[in-house]
């Protein structure tokens, strides 16, 4: 027979344990708990119909092609650069990278190549007080590049600058 004091005892050393664990006795490791709730029921799936794997695959697919679709879109609809009353709007490659910035501001404005492995892409680096911000412009072709230069001579005039890598 165990003492009063010898059962609080483990009972404390219980209590930590169960704290420590977050089930007292669950010794199974975090990854394996986790992982149980979502594959079992999947693997269970996939035995009973065989066509799910089918599914399973087309899914990711299909999500991927229209996230590919969208993105696509809105870079072939969106235009990289516009100068409208005094204001440069630089959009670069993606819609969360958007610039704005007054032509006043504007100290020193750059097109160069850039050196990147598949193709070679241009790239904006304009200096303004703010400091010094580099926008890339990869779906630049030789038309688009021509008129972006016209654009920048005529508004930028002694502050524009070409540098080819």
């Amino acid at each position: 027979m165990i003492s009063k004091a010898q059962a609080e005892i483990i009972a404390d050393q219980l209590l930590a344990a169960a704290k420590h664990d977050k089930v007292a006795g669950n010794r199974v490791p975090r990854v394996w708990r986790g992982w149980g709730i979502l594959v079992l029921p999947v693997i269970w799936l996939l035995m009973r119909r065989s066509a799910l794997w089918s599914h399973c695959l087309y899914l990711p697919l299909g999500v991927a092609a229209v996230v590919g679709l969208t993105v696509g879109l809105y870079r072939w609809l969106t235009p990289q650069l516009k100068i409208r009353r005094g204001v440069m709007v630089c959009y670069g490659n993606l819609p969360w990278k958007k610039m704005h910035f007054r032509m006043v501001d504007i100290a020193k404005v750059q097109l160069q190549l850039s050196a990147r492995f598949l193709r070679p892409s241009r790239a904006l680096l304009l200096e303004t007080a703010g400091g010094r911000h580099l926008i890339s412009m990869s779906k630049l072709g030789p038309q688009e590049a021509l008129r972006l230069r016209q654009l920048l001579r005529a508004h930028f005039k002694e502050r524009y600058q070409e540098v080819d890598l």
